[in-house]
């Protein structure tokens, strides 16, 4: 996959502005099309998550600033907010998506670079 320098970016952006498949939903939630540009980090971290009712034993697949690829034996509902607890950080998500046992998360807040770029090369234990 070839990554987009930010002037490129912006501009494929500023192209679709008018399309149906703009880039920010009426909420401001972000399209699939945007979502693709940005990067994601290819992990296998243990986390636990919490949906308010219990925790549950997961594994982040990827990680990036908007989101994450999840992998947990504990069924979920697509639409769920939970919270994502690594090594005494906690990030609340939204479940977007759902295929078998693997799904994607949204942060509610953009992860910083550099809480990203810590869980990449903190090892497991």
């Amino acid at each position: 996959m070839r990554f987009m320098m930010l002037a490129e970016r912006e501009s494929v952006m500023a192209g679709m502005a008018g399309h149906r498949n703009s880039m920010r939903t009426a909420s401001g939630g972000i399209r699939l099309a945007e979502r693709r540009l940005l990067r994601r980090s290819k992990i296998f971290t243990p986390v636990t998550l919490n949906d308010g009712e219990r925790d549950m034993r997961a594994h982040l697949l990827d990680i990036g600033t908007g989101g994450a690829l999840c992998f947990t034996e504990t069924a979920l509902r697509r639409g769920a907010i939970v919270d994502v607890a690594w090594q005494g950080a906690q990030w609340a998500a939204e479940v977007v998506w759902i295929r078998n046992r693997r799904f994607g998360l949204r942060f509610l807040s953009p992860l910083c670079a550099a809480t990203v770029q810590s869980v990449i090369v903190t090892p497991t234990a």
